[in-house]
């Protein structure tokens, strides 16, 4: 087996040319990393002094209680968020108001109906009647977008509008 050394003449210059020029990568690399590492000491250094003439262990622990306190902080956080939600969801949070002339004799569309509903149309909706010599206040509950008692069609705008408010 004979090796042929001609390959290795003809192409040497530019195999310890690559060669050259990787480590010139590496050493620039080298350098980047150095900088890092000096950059990470000094900050190192800087805690180290912050804390100096105290018990080590004792300041570990305190960062540990710390981040435990915090953690359960975060939790109960987490379940009030989660409550409020829940008490959200039965708040009132649409609204629909129609105002007319519930009598033919009585102008300025005194008379109203307005429909106060959570999200999912549970709620109420209640209509003034607004005359001359008389008021007359009704209160309809709902459920669901719905009355068990007959509605008025200016009750259903007001509920129209409370639903469209969400949607």
């Amino acid at each position: 087996m004979q090796i042929d050394f001609a390959f290795f003449e003809r192409y040497a210059p530019f195999f310890w040319l690559g060669l050259l020029l990787l480590d010139v990568v590496f050493l620039i690399w080298l350098l980047f990393l150095r900088r890092g590492q000096r950059a990470l000491a000094h900050r190192f250094q800087q805690q180290i002094e912050a804390i100096e003439g105290q018990d080590w262990e004792r300041v570990l622990a305190d960062y540990l209680e710390e981040i435990r306190s915090t953690t359960e902080r975060a939790k109960e956080l987490a379940d009030r968020s989660e409550e409020v939600g829940r008490r959200l969801e039965r708040t009132i949070q649409r609204v629909g108001v129609v105002r007319f002339n519930a009598f033919p004799d009585v102008g300025g569309d005194q008379s109203f109906a307005i429909a106060l509903l959570d999200n999912h149309g549970h709620g109420v909706v209640i209509s003034s009647l607004q005359g001359r010599t008389e008021n007359r206040v009704y209160a309809k509950p709902l459920k669901r977008w719905d009355s068990t008692y007959a509605l008025s069609d200016e009750e259903k705008q007001a509920i129209a509008k409370a639903y469209r408010v969400g949607g």
